[in-house]
């Protein structure tokens, strides 16, 4: 478990990544998180196209999600206890990130939604193969169900009938 750690402190200290957006771009950025006057959201905001839409964001964050879940998986199985924490720590991330994103108070639907990452998220923390696999479960029917009005949610948002994304937002995608 220790390696675990010294594994993200290691990671944190600086970092140097390729990025690729969606759009084939490639941006590289020196992040030094220790010496950094910004925080990494507001980095990020920077530094990334403003051009996405709404589902884009959504489904790139349900996505990354699903490929985290099925390397913890994988970790789990093969008893690699260092890169499970790793995945979990991802995992965990990007469920928050989603649901940051929900207003459940706005309608049923949201508070649905928000119910059922509450329940992935639990499930992650379960830390074994069978609450992985449950938590997957749902996030890739979920994943499916925005993928399938994807077309439809770019064309609303093209009209304005959605808000665009607001790269200044102080905390959450949510709309409404």
């Amino acid at each position: 478990m220790m390696d675990a750690f010294r594994l993200v402190a290691r990671s944190l200290s600086t970092e140097e990544s390729d990025l690729r957006t969606s759009h084939g771009f490639c941006f590289r950025i020196t992040l030094n998180l220790v010496a950094m006057k910004m925080n990494p959201l507001q980095t990020y905001r920077q530094s990334h196209q403003k051009n996405w839409t709404r589902i884009d964001m959504l489904l790139t964050l349900y996505r990354e999600t699903e490929l985290s879940l099925r390397s913890g998986i994988d970790a789990l199985r093969v008893a690699d206890q260092v890169e499970f924490t790793l995945t979990q720590l991802r995992s965990i991330k990007l469920l928050l990130a989603i649901i940051d994103g929900i207003k459940p108070e706005y309608d049923d639907l949201s508070r649905n939604i928000y119910q059922l990452c509450l329940f992935i998220f639990h499930q992650v923390s379960r830390e074994n193969i069978e609450g992985l696999q449950n938590g997957l479960r749902v996030l890739v029917t979920l994943k499916e169900s925005f993928e399938a009005i994807e077309n439809e949610s770019r064309h609303l948002e093209a009209e304005g009938k959605i808000p665009p994304l607001d790269f200044d937002l102080d905390g959450t995608l949510a709309v409404g």
